[in-house]
């Protein structure tokens, strides 16, 4: 999984819109390190944690990235990113209240070219 920024900062020219790469994480690594400290009192076999708040949310504390200048996040309309109520985006948006979420036009456009590719001539 990879954590991206897009921000905005001005130089000698004018405002520049810059993304970059901040976090690149194996999530299947961290839900098993999120299940284990969960877990660790008890002896019993559990299942496996893969929601996006708890993983997105402890690599963003790791980053040490100042959410508080947040504005905005997005991801693709996964339940476990997207859902307001138990998703990535709800987690986020109770921790820092400008942090609005928006469906990534990235990933709709990625759908988009992809399908153009494989449609015969």
């Amino acid at each position: 999984m990879v954590v991206a920024c897009r921000y905005v900062y001005k130089s000698k020219k004018g405002y520049v819109i810059q993304e970059d790469a901040v976090a690149v994480f194996d999530a299947l690594q961290t839900s098993s390190k999120l299940s284990e400290d969960e877990n660790a009192d008890t002896s019993q076999y559990f299942e496996e944690r893969l929601d996006g708040k708890s993983l997105l949310l402890s690599e963003v504390n790791e980053s040490r990235l100042d959410m508080t200048k947040c504005v905005s996040q997005s991801y693709d309309k996964a339940s476990s990113m997207s859902s307001l109520i138990n998703g990535a985006a709800g987690g986020v948006k109770r921790s820092y209240q400008l942090a609005d979420y928006f469906h990534c036009v990235s990933h709709a456009s990625n759908l988009s070219c992809s399908k153009i590719v494989s449609v015969p001539i």
